[in-house]
């Protein structure tokens, strides 16, 4: 086997600390957060981990790496990067919302190269076999209610971004959350007993029906996504009402950002308010829990702490200090 004399240990942990801290991903370049966590790279696999041989890079990197293909390695470490950019052709960073415009693009394969907004409601059904065939058909504007699950077989493309993302309940059993992270949670006395809401990703609907709108959902089946059961629809008409404006904010941007006007920034965020005000990129993360008289106590003196609610006579909602998103 490999020596292991010299591998990286728990004593190296300031000096990796502040190598994560002031550098990035040894592949990407892309800098580490807390959704980038960082990892090691060996550079070469018969070598031990020591830290002439250990690069740091992202684990999506670090894991498409280990193909040892360059041209894989790249398309693995720039996926992330790109999975919403590349479904809609748009850059999600500036004009987004300009995906669902219904400006034609060859690149877009659904509805007729375009994303549309959702219009007013046509109707909404319950039947298996019409949810199915307005799925399968591919020209309307819907969200469906379904479950469904991705095979073992496509995992491995999966795993450096399982594709769906749900906030949802998770119980504290070692069945579903796993035999390490059960075992880590015992071992430091955590609560077990409650469920905890948690953002994740997932490769099936947890068995539970979810609802996706149409671009979406066409987009799990292309990954090789199963539908087992039908739950609801509703269909929509399509809205190009939005398109024409885009175009003229669009041009008046460019024409701005040619001359090197500031004013660019001022279509950009017309665009973008006339979207939606979730579009700002102004919404604030906050951590609210409820607690129990003795846990509001101590949450109440911490310097995070913004408000508290009482629920029940035992049962308080406490707050503490968001955070923006940048």
């Amino acid at each position: 086997g490999r020596e292991t004399e010299k591998n990286v240990t728990a004593d190296d942990y300031d000096y990796y600390k502040q190598l994560f801290e002031t550098s990035g991903c040894s592949i990407c370049n892309a800098k580490f957060a807390y959704d980038n966590l960082p990892s090691l790279d060996r550079q070469d696999n018969e070598l031990p981990h020591t830290k002439e041989n250990c690069l740091p890079a992202c684990v999506s990197c670090n894991t498409a790496h280990a193909n040892r293909d360059p041209k894989i390695t790249s398309l693995h470490s720039k996926k992330r990067q790109w999975s919403c950019s590349g479904i809609s052709q748009r850059e999600y960073c500036s004009l987004y919302p300009s995906s669902y415009s219904s400006i034609k693009n060859e690149n877009i394969p659904y509805t007729d190269h375009r994303m549309y907004m959702a219009g007013r409601s046509r109707f909404y059904s319950e039947k298996p076999y019409v949810i199915k065939n307005y799925i399968d058909q591919r020209q309307d504007i819907f969200v469906a209610k379904v479950k469904g699950y991705f095979p073992k077989s496509e995992y491995n493309n999966l795993l450096p971004l399982p594709p769906i993302f749900r906030n949802i309940e998770i119980e504290n059993k070692e069945e579903v959350i796993g035999e390490y992270m059960y075992s880590q949670a015992q071992k430091h006395s955590l609560p077990m007993t409650k469920k905890d809401r948690k953002l994740t990703t997932l490769v099936d609907t947890n068995g539970q029906y979810m609802v996706f709108n149409n671009y979406y959902l066409w987009f799990l089946i292309d990954l090789g996504f199963i539908i087992t059961d039908y739950k609801a629809i509703t269909v929509f008409e399509k809205n190009t009402a939005y398109e024409p404006f885009v175009r003229t904010m669009t041009n008046l941007r460019i024409q701005a950002i040619l001359v090197g006007s500031t004013k660019e920034k001022f279509y950009k965020l017309i665009i973008n308010s006339s979207y939606g005000y979730d579009t700002l990129n102004t919404e604030k993360f906050g951590k609210i829990k409820m607690l129990d008289k003795a846990d509001t106590f101590i949450a109440q003196h911490h310097p995070n702490h913004m408000g508290t609610k009482r629920i029940s006579a035992t049962t308080f909602a406490v707050q503490l200090r968001p955070k923006r998103a940048t």
